[in-house]
């Protein structure tokens, strides 16, 4: 009961303090979109720099900032890829651009983030029209859908789309970065990943669907994004040597009068419409700290940071900070990513998460489907669920991975092996065994 009382407690503490800090940025962002008006407050990104014949890739492109962005872009002399779920309105919004900027130079593709299936559709022919992209731009999202829907692939809609469409997009758009001088990855949150709580034991809000909360779905898939960044940009470092100059960065764009706010109803539709009138930002307004992550020189160095109003933002709450929760949210959405429509989401058979940390420079066996072992030590375990195995005669690649195993790494006894082949692996020293570490079990 105790227990209880300091758990509840502490609960009523955490959600005091988010609000508390919610208001008061709210506040602060309130009076920045006044200042505005008379030119003050709001900060804009002057600066004209050109990025010829460089090829971006936006999501969300055919509405809001990603439209905007689009325009912005192709005036700067880059090739944008706009990616849009319904590709009719993508080739209008295309031709909308064109007739601002006469030589734009876009291409328009299909792809729903909400699907895995069009995402690997997408991502497996995106090497045959471009030998490299230079920026990707994960601007797509679904806001406060009023009620719980499930995506085709069985996941919360607004953690589909916002947070693993984009984890899965990436994976695909990363090798396609190695040549790029000044790669860049810009994750587009909002504030309100400051109210965020990623609930690991509750992802798709299944123990209590007649209580879902749109806002704290929503919520909970914008500080995945900032989650997201972070840990991409320790991974992006960890393997330096292949990608050396690609950079990550989630950004706050401000409060924008766009279609986002579209499953808001009723009485609350009324009055975001009348705030929104009156005191939120344009899309031209909303889309310059896209812009400063895209352009700005001095961020080729930087990486894994949060950044508003064209600056690096430090007032971010401790959630956002959680190195373990980002460790964390990355092995699930690997293992969430892996999974198909005939056995994704909730359609699928209870899966393990297990951490194999305390494994690292050990020895150990791995037994694969089909009957296969290996013995080596572990050097690690990283994108796409792969284990690292120094010394080891077995050597395997699936050649769905968009990740490709060097010659280098194959004379060096090195051999990365796909989560969902293992069946089992028993560490050599008599530690505990793992049984199905990364595939289904009852």
């Amino acid at each position: 009961m105790n227990n209880s009382h300091v758990n509840m407690s502490d609960a009523v503490m955490r959600r005091i303090k988010i609000e508390t800090l919610t208001t008061c940025l709210f506040i602060i962002e309130f009076f920045t979109n006044i200042l505005r008006f008379v030119g003050l407050g709001r900060r804009y990104y002057k600066k004209d720099n050109r990025i010829d014949g460089k090829i971006v890739l936006i999501t969300g492109a055919n509405s809001g900032i990603g439209l905007e962005a689009t325009y912005q872009l192709c005036r700067r002399g880059a090739k944008v890829v706009m990616c849009c779920r319904d590709v009719e309105k993508g080739r209008q919004a295309a031709n909308n651009v064109r007739r601002r900027f006469r030589t734009a130079d876009i291409d328009v593709h299909q792809l729903d983030l909400s699907s895995f299936t069009s995402i690997r559709r997408f991502g497996k022919t995106l090497g045959d029209h471009y030998d490299r992209i230079d920026i990707l731009i994960n601007n797509a999202g679904v806001m406060m859908c009023p009620e719980r829907t499930l995506s085709s692939d069985g996941y919360e809609i607004q953690f589909a789309t916002n947070h693993l469409g984009h984890f899965l997009l990436t994976h695909y758009v990363l090798p396609l970065m190695i040549d790029s001088d000044d790669g860049r990855i810009i994750n587009v949150s909002t504030i309100h990943h400051i109210r965020g709580r990623i609930f690991f034991d509750d992802i798709n809000f299944t123990k209590k669907p007649s209580s879902y909360d749109p806002v704290e779905a929503y919520c909970q898939s914008k500080l995945a994004n900032v989650l997201f960044t972070r840990q991409l940009a320790k991974e992006l470092d960890d393997r330096s040597d292949k990608f050396p100059n690609v950079k990550v960065y989630s950004l706050n764009p401000g409060t924008i009068n766009t279609n986002l706010t579209r499953h808001i109803l009723g009485f609350k539709r009324i009055i975001f419409n009348i705030i929104g009138f009156l005191f939120n930002l344009d899309v031209y307004s909303g889309v310059q700290t896209t812009l400063f992550c895209a352009l700005e020189p001095s961020l080729k160095y930087q990486s894994g940071h949060y950044y508003s109003n064209c600056k690096e933002n430090h007032c971010i709450f401790s959630e956002s900070l959680d190195d373990e929760a980002a460790r964390r949210l990355w092995t699930i959405s690997c293992q969430m990513a892996h999974n198909d429509k005939s056995s994704g989401g909730e359609k699928k058979k209870k899966e393990s998460i297990v951490d194999l940390s305390k494994y690292l420079e050990k020895a150990i066996r791995i037994k694969f489907q089909g009957g296969r072992e290996a013995t080596g030590t572990l050097k690690g375990y990283d994108t796409l669920l792969n284990l690292v195995l120094d010394g080891t005669t077995e050597y395997l690649r699936d050649p769905d991975d968009p990740y490709k195993v060097s010659e280098d790494s194959r004379q060096l006894g090195l051999v990365v092996c796909r989560g969902t082949t293992i069946v089992s692996i028993c560490p050599v020293d008599g530690m505990e065994p793992i049984a199905n570490p990364f595939i289904q079990h009852e």
